[in-house]
């Protein structure tokens, strides 16, 4: 017997390349824009992310300290760090090895995220399933990719259908990284 998270998967599964592929454009576009403001800071990493402030607002240090620890690690310098003096320039440029892992850990984790979203999405369906005394018969996704006001028609064994619909919300943690968040809703 089919169980109601190989159903679901089966629906969505084909959205995962959609999504790892919008990761590594993401990723890709953001290196672009770090060598631009780069470029414009003289390709001095000082300049262009200077050490973060402790005394102002928690949530500004720790974007400071994320946009900071992005650039240093897609960037290499001319001279390693502990041998700069003062308030030396850190000349730097964008390093093609560092920028191809970021890139990886972006479609990574844009997999694990996915994942995710079938798990929660499995259990939203399931509960609703039990609660209504019925079971899952097929699912398939009506719409687009899974992340962008996508719906997925739930066919249930009574021939009832339930319709899901997901948004996409990103928001940043207080260190400064992205994350996604995929509410989801029974449509009523």
């Amino acid at each position: 017997m089919t169980t109601i998270l190989e159903i679901i998967k089966a629906a969505v599964e084909p959205f995962r390349a959609v999504a790892m592929d919008a990761a590594e454009r993401e990723a890709r576009a953001t290196v672009v824009q770090v060598g631009e403001r780069l470029e414009a800071a003289g390709f001095d990493r000082r300049a262009l992310c200077p050490s973060p402030n402790s005394n102002g607002k928690r949530s500004d240090y720790f974007r400071a300290v994320g946009w900071r620890n992005l650039v240093q690690s897609i960037t290499v310098g001319d001279k390693p760090m502990h041998h700069l003096r003062g308030n030396e320039p850190d000349i730097c440029k964008i390093c093609p090895e560092a920028v191809e892992i970021f890139v990886k850990n972006a479609k990574r984790d844009a997999s694990h995220e996915f994942d995710l979203y079938v798990a929660k999405l499995t259990g939203k369906v399931s509960e609703k399933a039990k609660k209504d005394g019925v079971t899952v018969l097929e699912a398939s996704q009506s719409q687009g990719a899974v992340w962008f006001k996508s719906h997925l028609l739930v066919t249930m064994t009574d021939g009832t259908t339930q319709r899901w619909n997901t948004q996409t919300i990103v928001n940043y943690s207080v260190h400064g990284k992205a994350f996604n968040q995929f509410p989801t809703r029974l449509e009523k």
